[in-house]
């Protein structure tokens, strides 16, 4: 079993393979933000929301649709949540997928602007580094369908190769979720770093080591262990999005499902 190891810092702040953890009070999810953007965008770039949480902070609304690219300077929507107060009267974003499950989160930002092949990016990595292992993995949970290896192989090193010219040397990511601790709102943060290319390095380990001197004074909530892991799910539904919707739709966007079993007699 691969040995998980956390650097911990304080009770609320840790790092888990040089990504940064911090439990947060409410009155402290736009000031550590606003830290967060600016050591960012000093190493590394400028962090991007998506133009429809800008909206809904505005409009106070709290759901909106899939996709669409990081555009929105972060410093421009977090002065939106400072001026309508977001924060203070509980809200949160979401879609109507994952309001089903509860997720949600306050703060999603990027320095790439198209998040999702990064991820690809980084998943293709993952599988390439044993093909075998993953095309094995696949099948097992498969009683009738069998790859191509060769020809699977061949496609996959192909689309990671495209995607490779569109990667910057470095990124990193601001995701906030709000949580519950024993009653009380609370929030988790999740400081992500991507080194995709050798000279990438020094400008995350910059960012790195700047954040944790800077996140050392804000108090928060004790951070469980199991964060890390909950966050990967939840991103992992998020990005399973279409493929759930198109298989499960019928059941999982329509609170009503069961009424649709019947209808009105003739």
């Amino acid at each position: 079993m691969e040995e998980v190891k956390f650097d911990i810092i304080k009770p609320n702040l840790y790092t888990r393979n040089g990504n940064i953890f911090i439990g947060l009070w409410t009155k402290n999810v736009v000031p550590v933000s606003e830290i967060v953007d600016e050591v960012i965008r000093k190493h590394i770039g400028e962090l991007k929301v998506k133009d429809a949480d800008l909206e809904i902070v505005r409009t106070g609304k709290t759901t909106r649709e899939a996709g669409m690219e990081y555009t929105t300077p972060l410093n421009e929507f977090l002065n939106a949540l400072k001026e309508k107060e977001y924060i203070k009267g509980g809200k949160h974003i979401t879609n109507g997928f994952l309001e089903h499950f509860g997720v949600s989160w306050i703060i999603d930002a990027h320095t790439f602007s198209n998040a999702t092949d990064l991820v690809y990016w980084q998943r293709l990595a993952i599988d390439l580094a044993d093909p075998n292992k993953t095309f094995d993995e696949y099948e097992r949970d498969n009683l009738v369908y069998r790859f191509d290896r060769e020809r699977t192989l061949a496609e996959m090193k192909k689309l990671r190769q495209g995607l490779e010219q569109k990667i910057p040397d470095s990124s990193a990511e601001l995701v906030i979720h709000r949580g519950e601790f024993f009653g009380e709102n609370a929030y988790h943060g999740f400081i992500g770093f991507i080194e995709a290319k050798e000279e990438g390095k020094p400008k995350v380990e910059q960012a790195r080591t700047g954040l944790i001197d800077k996140l050392r004074k804000y108090k928060g909530p004790c951070l469980s262990f199991d964060a890390p892991n909950i966050l990967s799910q939840a991103s992992r539904l998020y990005l399973d999005e279409p493929y759930l919707t198109n298989t499960y739709g019928d059941i999982l966007t329509d609170p009503n499902w069961r009424r649709r079993f019947f209808r009105v007699d003739p």
